[in-house]
């Protein structure tokens, strides 16, 4: 065993020429003299490896689990009766025995993330399929063929596109695989070696992270059983018929997708977290476990909340792929780590079915007891493994000294180099500062997260909102008066923009903060006691859009004090919390309103703005102090700058266009004969679109340029408004294909436009130039929703008007955001800007 303090064979030094020596195919492409890899040329090198490797991994990892997503709405359409699989664990073990085979043959490729997009897709894919009547084949014997047929093709693909090690990777120079094979050394875990060491086996037999990594690989995944293999079934137990069931699932794979990228995201991010990650993740799911444990039948809200809470496992378990995979070195121990963690994923997902047994139907208990037991059993496994591993590295830098880099492309293990140091443990830099990153900047996006969830989700949900007052409290007033209400929100959530941006500059930002957090809870405290249009219009309309600027603006100014080369992903998941809320409010209205009426479900509802208000006074902060000189006061002066004023026009087209759909999707439905319950949920599955609509794009605008997403996005919205929305006849699956593809789509209008306007400003005037853009877009949110209302009474009715209305205002967004890039980013296509 070597250390870092004693010399070293010269027969084994990277300074000789380079050979191949048992099997050790590192050294054959490095010498001694490390390659210098400054930062700029490490993230293009790194920016590379994800473009050519991550789409393929991710398509294949979400091809690889569809067979599975689609078993339990399999099972409603059929699959159970047909094969005679109703009684006892026999449905169970067509889930299980899957994963013995993983047992058998296991690999180390772990995309998880996009079982969330299979989950998402799936349910949208046999929707339609379910509908298939006729001929010699069930509709579950569709949805298999066609999962079969896309696994194929893709599978023959792969082949050709996907590398085979970094040395023979297709599309870098030579140059690049060198500096591939440096940042190999840089961490310390060694690269490719195929041969099989029998000493770094036994030493992983006998190591205690094994075991704890496997036991939590269990435990954690024993939730799958219930997400995947019996979602739908739990739900159509609850009373649903089995197309509703299916569209249930839709939140559930918005879950995975966000749970699995932040828990990895964080676990990556925030240093010495991974363990208090998995702590934090098996918390919401005992909740859920504990809800559909105790809940009697008729809280049919809490029991869906419940179950989607159990989501959660995912982000306890993308953390046990990450300390399988990185907290060891050496070529066969990894692989022992790798082999071990995914038989643990195998069990987990064995043991989970069998909970389920038939006898417990239709509720379940015994098997959501057990679930809650076992994610018991990984919070105590977690924080005793921490414990253990902390121990470890303070003893193992006491004895040896820091970290270096003097092993990393010789096969060793962790063990062996002592400068090796697990990752989610390791002593780091404090990075608190860093105005790209550090623990108080992505504190800082959770706190506006949560001021989003109010603000925009209540936003988000003004479809069922116009809609359920319109059928029940206001029915008897017109689309076009009753839209004013919900106009109003818009407006003063924007309007009160232009004079709160200022004060963020000049003032703390908790001088709004804590206001527009009190003022929500009131405004839907009075919603609940209103039944008069006027009342309807102080309480939501004008106190809750005040409110609601308070919170929202603020939010998007914090963020920009924080990150500026990712300011469009990090504002992006900022702003996914206005879909959450989207898809939680109308749930909440939908399910709770008929339950325990109107007034209760709202006051819900404010009980979540309370909580999540709080949140948001305690972690949003600017990073720069407050500017007395800047001015508490609107800039219309600033509309002199051709840059800024054609940034502000394409804003203000875009917000005119973007909720007249939100707005009337619903009432579009009912209008065609939708039945209420099935109307009110495409608001969901609008704002279940948008979810990863506002995400995404701000990920893809960091590297090909804001105003460019800006641009393909709104055209893409115009199109489907014109063409699929328009062409849609009040059909189910057209109605609800548009719904969700728009809500995707048009996530970008919330999330983008304000960091467009940070491009064209000074950092200092952020939040006056960003209040006076939304103030002036706030007259087109006003407006926008009455006027469709009118368009619709004038045309008797029918929707074809408002429709092309919105389709065409989009289009003009298209033009002006063209023309706002070509203007403040030049005219040159292959410009990022």
């Amino acid at each position: 065993m070597s250390s870092r303090y004693e010399k070293e064979d010269p027969s084994a030094s990277l300074g000789e020429k380079p050979t191949a020596v048992e099997g050790d195919h590192a050294g054959t492409s490095l010498d001694g003299d490390m390659i210098e890899l400054d930062e700029a040329t490490n993230k293009r090198l790194l920016r590379k490896i994800d473009w050519r490797l991550m789409p393929v991994l991710c398509f294949t990892y979400a091809l690889q689990y569809y067979d599975k997503a689609i078993l339990s709405q399999a099972a409603i359409f059929g699959l159970r009766d047909d094969l005679n699989l109703n009684t006892g664990l026999k449905y169970s073990w067509v889930s299980l025995i899957f994963y013995f085979g993983y047992i058998v043959v296991s690999r180390s490729s772990w995309w998880y993330s996009f079982s969330g997009g299979s989950l998402l897709v799936s349910p949208l894919i046999n929707y339609g399929l379910g509908h298939i009547k006729g001929g010699s084949l069930n509709s579950w014997q569709y949805m298999y063929i066609i999962a079969g047929i896309a696994t194929l093709f893709w599978g023959a693909a792969l082949w050709w596109v996907f590398p085979d090690s970094p040395q023979n990777a297709k599309g870098f120079t030579e140059t690049e695989r060198r500096l591939l094979l440096e940042r190999v050394r840089g961490n310390n875990a060694g690269s490719e070696n195929r041969q099989f060491k029998p000493y770094q086996f036994k030493e992983a037999l006998f190591d205690y992270q094994l075991w704890g990594i496997i036991i939590l690989s269990i435990v954690s995944c024993t939730g799958s059983g219930a997400v995947t293999t019996f979602g739908t079934i739990v739900f159509k137990d609850m009373g649903f018929d089995v197309f509703t069931s299916l569209l249930l699932n839709l939140p559930i794979g918005a879950m995975a997708f966000i749970c699995v990228l932040g828990s990895g995201y964080i676990g990556q991010k925030v240093p010495n977290s991974r363990l208090y990650v998995v702590v934090g993740a098996c918390a919401p799911v005992i909740l859920g476990c504990a809800l559909l444990w105790k809940l009697p039948d008729s809280a049919l809200a809490g029991r869906i909340v419940g179950f989607y809470l159990i989501s959660f496992f995912s982000s306890a378990w993308v953390q046990c792929i990450g300390l399988g995979t990185s907290n060891v070195a050496g070529h066969t121990k990894k692989a022992v780590y790798a082999a071990g963690t995914f038989i643990g994923y195998s069990l987990g997902n064995i043991v989970g079915p069998l909970m389920f047994d038939a006898k417990y139907a239709p509720r379940y208990d015994e098997s959501f007891i057990g679930i809650m037991i076992c994610f018991a059993i990984c919070v105590g496994v977690s924080l005793a493994l921490r414990l253990m591993l902390a121990r470890e590295n303070s003893s193992r830098d006491r004895q040896y000294g820091q970290p270096e880099l003097s092993h990393g492309l010789e096969d060793m293990t962790d063990r062996e180099n002592k400068s090796f140091s697990p990752p989610s443990i390791a002593i780091t830099d404090d990075d608190q500062d860093y105005p790209e990153g550090g623990t108080r900047a992505w504190l800082v996006v959770v706190g506006a997260w949560c001021a989003m969830i109010p603000s925009m989700g209540l936003l988000n949900t003004l479809s069922v909102l116009q809609a359920w007052v319109l059928e029940n409290e206001l029915s008897h007033l017109p689309e076009s008066t009753v839209g004013w209400i919900f106009g109003c929100y818009g407006f003063f959530l924007y309007f009160c923009g232009a004079q709160v941006g200022p004060i963020i500059d000049t003032h703390d930002i908790k001088l709004v903060i804590i206001p527009g957090s009190i003022g929500m809870v009131a405004s839907m405290i009075f919603v609940s006691l209103s039944t008069e249009f006027y009342q309807f219009l102080l309480s939501f309309g004008v106190l809750g859009g005040i409110s609601a600027s308070l919170l929202f603006n603020p939010s998007l100014a914090a963020v920009g004090h924080w990150f500026y080369k990712r300011r469009a992903f990090a504002t992006g998941l900022a702003c996914t919390a206005g879909g959450i809320g989207g898809v939680a409010f109308p749930l909440v209205i939908l399910y709770l309103g008929p339950k325990i009426g109107f007034p209760w479900a709202i006051r819900v509802i404010a009980l979540i703005n309370a909580v999540s208000g709080a949140v948001a006074c305690c972690l949003l902060r600017k990073r720069l102090p407050p500017n007395k000189k800047a001015g508490a006061s609107i800039d219309l002066k600033a509309l002199s700058d051709l840059k800024y004023a054609a940034t502000t026009m394409a804003i203000f087209l875009v917000e005119f266009a973007v909720f007249i759909p939100y707005s009337y999707i619903s009432a579009y439905a009912i209008h065609h004969g939708f039945d209420p319950q099935k109307a009110y949920m495409l608001n969901t599955l609008l704002n279940v679109g948008a979810v990863p609509g506002r995400a995404l794009p701000g990920y893809v605008a960091d590297r090909f340029g804001t105003f460019n997403t800006m641009c393909i996005t709104a055209f893409i919205c115009a199109a489907f408004i014109l063409t699929l929305w328009l062409t849609s006849d009040g059909g189910e699956v057209r109605t609800t294909s548009f719904t969700i593809l728009f809500g995707f789509w048009s996530g970008a209008a919330i999330s983008l436009t304000p960091v467009c306007v940070s491009q064209v400003c000074r950092i200092e005037d952020y939040g006056k130039r960003n209040g006076t853009a939304f103030f002036i877009a706030s007259f087109g949110a006003l407006t926008g929703i009455p006027i469709a209302g009118a368009i619709l009474e004038a045309n008797h009715g029918s929707y074809w008007g408002l429709i092309v209305f919105a389709g065409v205002l989009y289009a003009a967004a298209f033009a002006a955001f063209v023309f706002a890039r070509g203007v403040a980013g030049g005219w040159n296509l292959r410009t990022i800007f």
